[in-house]
């Protein structure tokens, strides 16, 4: 979500993230599992996500390194635009 906020930002547009996709139960938070293939998934996914987020911020397209809620004010000062 971090990388779509900052598009989202960039381009002045105001978004407001909302997480819809949980990976977790609140039952489990605190559960110790010993599933070694499960967990090399989500470090496949957490790597690819902090990578995305750092050629983002190299290249440009996005507003911050860890965007996070943007209204239009605040887009347009970071991208250098001037607010409407």
């Amino acid at each position: 979500m971090p990388r779509a906020m900052g598009i989202f930002c960039k381009l002045g547009w105001p978004m407001l993230p909302y997480p819809v996709d949980h990976q977790t139960k609140p039952g489990n938070l605190f559960r110790f599992e010993l599933a070694f293939s499960s967990h090399l998934g989500d470090l496949r996914r957490a790597t690819s996500e902090w990578l995305g987020l750092l050629v983002y911020q190299f290249t440009d397209k996005t507003t911050d390194l860890l965007p996070g809620p943007c209204d239009r004010a605040g887009a347009a000062e970071s991208s250098g635009q001037r607010p409407e």
